[in-house]
C-alpha cells in the first residue's frame, strides 16, 4: 500500500502573522485550514508544534504582529482569486489528479494522498487504510529534495500518528529523490514541450522554495540538493551555465536565507542583459498560490517594471504524463519485495 503525502507549499491563513510562519517554515496547508481564534497566542501553539519553528524569527514575527494586527500586507484572499480554479484550489485539484492518475499505474496497489495540514488528513487516511487492513506503508513526500522544514515535518506528522497504533503497519519512507532519473527526465521533456509550443528566453530560471541560512549551516543539505537537481536538468536540456541560473523564492521575516534571492534576481537580471527570461519551479510538484501568484503573476510585473521584455512561467509538472509514470517508477523501484 503506498500513501503519497502532499506537501506543496500553499498559503491560505488570514492574517500577517500566520503568513509569516507558513513562509518561513514550508507548511502545508490546504484550503480547508482556518485558525479557531486570531490571537497570537493560537498561533504561536500551531507553529511550536512543528519542527519547522525558527527560533531566531520569533521575535520578528511577534514585532510583525505587534505593528499590523489584523492587517493583511499581501491580500491572500484576493492573491487566490487570481488563481482558483471551478473544482477548487491548484493544489487540491493538481494533488488529487496526481494520486488518480497514479493509481492506473498501480493497480495492486491502494493509492491515497494527504495533507499535513489540512483535508484529507493524514490521521484520516491512515486510519482508513488501517480499517481496510492495510499493513504496509510506502510514503513519498511530494518533496524532491530533502529539508527538515518540508520532508522531514511530513514524515514527522506520519510518524506522531503511526506511534497511537497498538499495531503498527510496516512503513518505507522515500525522503528524496532529487537525483532521479525519470524526475529529471520528466521534467526535460516537460520544459522542451512548453519551448516548442511557446518559443524560449535567453536564460531559465530554477526557482526553489528557500529556507533560512541557518537551517543549512546546522547541516540541512536543501539547497545542496537543489543545486544538484538544477545541475542535472540543465545538462539534459543541454544548456551551457551561463543559460540557466538557480534562486531561491518566497522569503521572509528577518532571518538570512539562502541565496540568490528569485525576487530579486528579477530586478537584477535585465539591468544584467537578460531581458527574455523563462521560469520553472522544479522543487514544486504541484502549481499552487506561490508558483501561480508569486512567479507566474508577481514576477512578471516585477521583471518587465525592472525593463525586462519576454517572461514566461513554465507550469510545474502537475500530473502531466511523464511525471505520473516516473511517481509509479519511484513507486515501484521502492515497494520491491512487496509487490
Amino acid at each position: 500500500t503506498i500513501v503519497r503525502i502532499s506537501e506543496t507549499p500553499l498559503y491560505v491563513v488570514e492574517n500577517e502573522i500566520s503568513r509569516f510562519y507558513d513562509k518561513c517554515h514550508g507548511n502545508n496547508i490546504s484550503p480547508s485550514v482556518r485558525f479557531a481564534s486570531d490571537s497570537r497566542e493560537d498561533r504561536v501553539r500551531f507553529a511550536k508544534k512543528t519542527r519547522q519553528i525558527c527560533n531566531d524569527d520569533m521575535s520578528g514575527m511577534r514585532q510583525i504582529y505587534d505593528k499590523n494586527h489584523m492587517i493583511i500586507s499581501i491580500d491572500t484572499e484576493k492573491a487566490y482569486e487570481k488563481v482558483w480554479f471551478k473544482e477548487g484550489s491548484p493544489l487540491e485539484v493538481y494533488t488529487h489528479r496526481q494520486a488518480e492518475a497514479l493509481a492506473k499505474h498501480l493497480p495492486d496497489v491502494i493509492v491515497h494522498h494527504a495533507m499535513t495540514y489540512g483535508n484529507p488528513s493524514v490521521a484520516d487516511v491512515l486510519a482508513e487504510l488501517k480499517s481496510q487492513g492495510v499493513g504496509k506503508l510506502l510514503v513519498i513526500p511530494l518533496y524532491p529534495q530533502y529539508a527538515g522544514s518540508s520532508t522531514g515535518a511530513a514524515l514527522d506528522k506520519v510518524f506522531q500518528e503511526l506511534l497511537l497504533q497498538r499495531n503498527q503497519m510496516s512503513v518505507r519512507t522515500v525522503s528524496r529523490y532529487y537525483d532521479d532519473a525519470a524526475y529529471i527526465q520528466a521534467m526535460k521533456q516537460h520544459i522542451e514541450a512548453y519551448w516548442a509550443q511557446n518559443g524560449r528566453g535567453e536564460k531559465l530560471m530554477l526557482s526553489f522554495h528557500g529556507i533560512p541560512q541557518k537551517h543549512h549551516d546546522d547541516g540541512d543539505p536543501y539547497p545542496d540538493e537543489c543545486h544538484h537537481t538544477a545541475k542535472l536538468l540543465a545538462q539534459a536540456l543541454g544548456l551551457s551555465e551561463q543559460e540557466y541560473i538557480v534562486s531561491f523564492q518566497s522569503q521572509f521575516g528577518k532571518s538570512q536565507w539562502i541565496k540568490p534571492s528569485t525576487q530579486a534576481l528579477f530586478d537584477q537580471l535585465p539591468k544584467q542583459g537578460t531581458t527574455k527570461l523563462d521560469v520553472f519551479c522544479p522543487g514544486f510538484l504541484a502549481d499552487c498560490l506561490e508558483t501561480m501568484e508569486e512567479i507566474a503573476i508577481m514576477g512578471r510585473e516585477q521583471f518587465h517594471a525592472a525593463g525586462g521584455k519576454e517572461y514566461r512561467y513554465i507550469p510545474c509538472l502537475n500530473d502531466s504524463a511523464n511525471w505520473i509514470a516516473a511517481l509509479a517508477q519511484l513507486s515501484r523501484a521502492n515497494l520491491q519485495g512487496w509487490i
